[in-house]
């Protein structure tokens, strides 16, 4: 009927649907809603439960597409801890100025969190225009979080103004979920007019390499620690003392060894012999 409608109103196709999602039903806490068993929330209790915004960003985080949505309350919950500590973050960056900051040119750390910055900006991008909104939440808010808790915990100093343009970012990409967390601080922290007219942050390009080696360091990180835990465990089993490492050590390979930089050279000969075959040809590689 919808289609119909539109097509009745307006002769330009640009004003019909572009396409349709279809939901299945909502679950509460990973159970069926159901009035009978008292599993049951209306957004106006989940409002008062859990204020506006977090509602927002659980029902975001409930999945798209056909299988049933579910909200969970741990989610809100958790997420409005994290709301406080980012506010907290940026009041001390930005308006206590107990935060020390550095200018200059950028170091190797400082690259990685604007690169992470500039993925999660087109991956959220990508997500809000086809309305996949836990794709959207995911980097607007919970891998940019992690990109910026990587960046801070592993810097002696922070940069300004990349700490600067990250809160901007945040604010602006948050601000569809989370509107009203992200005004108050787009208010707070004296920023121009309001946040829902402010411009999309620039699409800045995305190096691959630098997104490979942010990836490569996370992975590093986590095995670290699972490494620390399991260690812990087994002397806890044994009944020994806790002796947990205050710092690890890191070896990196100054070079490849000599079979691996045949092979490397091998594969090279390879690829360069085909790219100009492919060149010559005008084929494409499959």
């Amino acid at each position: 009927m919808a289609i119909y409608n539109h097509v009745a109103i307006w002769d330009d196709a640009k004003m019909w649907p572009q396409s349709y999602f279809c939901n299945g039903h909502t679950m509460l806490n990973n159970e069926k809603m159901s009035k009978s068993t008292g599993n049951f929330r209306t957004l106006e209790d989940a409002c008062v439960m859990f204020s506006a915004d977090a509602t927002r960003l659980a029902l975001a985080d409930a999945g798209d597409g056909i299988e049933d949505a579910n909200f969970v309350e741990n989610v809100a919950n958790k997420n409005i801890l994290n709301m406080t500590t980012e506010e907290r973050w940026m009041t001390s960056v930005c308006l206590d100025k107990s935060v020390p900051l550095r200018s200059g040119p950028y170091n190797n750390l400082d690259l990685l969190f604007a690169n992470a910055i500039s993925r999660c900006v087109h991956e959220a991008d990508r997500a809000y225009s086809k309305m996949k909104y836990r794709d959207a939440l995911l980097a607007a808010w919970f891998q940019l979080q992690n990109a910026k808790k990587f960046y801070v915990d592993k810097s002696k100093i922070i940069h300004g103004e990349l700490t600067d343009r990250f809160i901007e970012e945040q604010l602006i990409i948050f601000s569809p979920i989370c509107t009203h967390f992200c005004e108050s601080m787009w208010q707070r922290l004296g920023k121009p007019g309001l946040i829902v007219n402010a411009r999309w942050p620039e699409a800045r390009p995305v190096d691959p390499v630098l997104s490979s080696q942010y990836t490569y360091l996370l992975d590093l990180c986590r095995d670290a620690r699972k490494k620390l835990d399991s260690e812990k465990d087994a002397r806890q089993r044994a009944k020994l003392p806790d002796t947990s490492p205050v710092s690890f050590e890191i070896l990196v390979s100054g070079g490849y060894l000599d079979w691996q930089e045949e092979i490397l050279g091998l594969l090279v000969g390879v690829f360069k012999k085909t790219r100009t075959t492919l060149s010559i040809t005008g084929g494409n590689p499959s």
